[in-house]
């Protein structure tokens, strides 16, 4: 049988049962649009940036099914607040890239679950126009691994991965899209424990540019440098942030 530290619910039906474990965590660098408050830009705090899982924790089996905001919003909230025309997108770049670079991604988990971390790319060039799916049609590499997905362990930590940009890509403004589909959901069958299809997901969008040529000197607009910001362990990401959380690179 499984044991698990954290159980927030267990659901009973018969003999059956399903034990559920919270996930939580955000992208940080680049920034997700909720969490560039947390940086120094100018923009809306979102204090529940670490929850945006559709609203709730029941989510589709795949990520494009639409039924879901495909920021983490709730499908039916409009407008959608972390989709162009809501509050938390500004349209401030976070981070300028060069085209077909290897770049770090920084994720802050918080919850003691499993699962795994997918990177997608949409061309977007409008910050008035709304992320579509179709856009999302870059799914981004790990280069030490050749894989799509990012496997995660329980510990609550910072994580850092790698991804290749594709080689043939540059924009004004491109989405940087994290999905989180977390293991949290255990159902056992008969003697043994396996993981259910019913999982929890979380989304972030962040604004980004890639360059075919040099990268400005000025990479941040009205925020500081997160390249140099201090992620360590017991550290605020801001007064009103969390703190306490360990650190720990992948």
């Amino acid at each position: 049988m499984l044991l698990l530290k954290v159980v927030s619910n267990v659901l009973v039906w018969g003999n059956i049962f399903t034990v559920v474990v919270r996930g939580q965590g955000r992208m940080v660098d680049p920034p997700g649009r909720s969490s560039m408050w947390r940086f120094g830009y100018d923009t809306p705090a979102n204090f529940h940036d670490n929850r945006l899982n559709c609203g709730n924790r029941k989510q589709p089996l795949t990520l494009f099914n639409g039924n879901c905001g495909l920021c983490g919003d709730p499908r039916d909230q409009d407008p959608k607040e972390n989709e162009a025309g809501g509050k938390f997108a500004t349209g401030i770049i976070s981070k300028y890239y060069k085209k077909g670079a290897v770049i770090s991604i920084k994720i802050q988990k918080l919850s003691n679950s499993e699962g795994f971390f997918e990177f997608r790319l949409c061309e977007n060039n409008d910050v008035t126009k709304r992320i579509t799916r179709d856009c999302l049609k870059h799914l981004l590499v790990n280069p030490e691994t050749g894989e799509t997905r990012y496997p995660v362990s329980a510990p609550v930590q910072y994580i850092d991965v790698s991804a290749k940009l594709p080689s043939d890509v540059t924009c004004s403004q491109c989405i940087l899209h994290w999905r989180y589909r977390t293991g949290n959901t255990v159902q056992p069958k008969e003697r043994e424990c396996e993981t259910s299809d019913d999982q929890e997901e979380f989304y972030a969008c962040s604004d980004i540019a890639i360059m075919d040529t040099d990268i400005p000197t000025r990479t941040i607009q009205n925020g500081g440098d997160i390249s140099s910001f201090p992620f360590s362990s017991n550290t605020s990401m801001h007064p009103e942030g969390l703190s306490n959380i360990h650190h720990s690179s992948s």
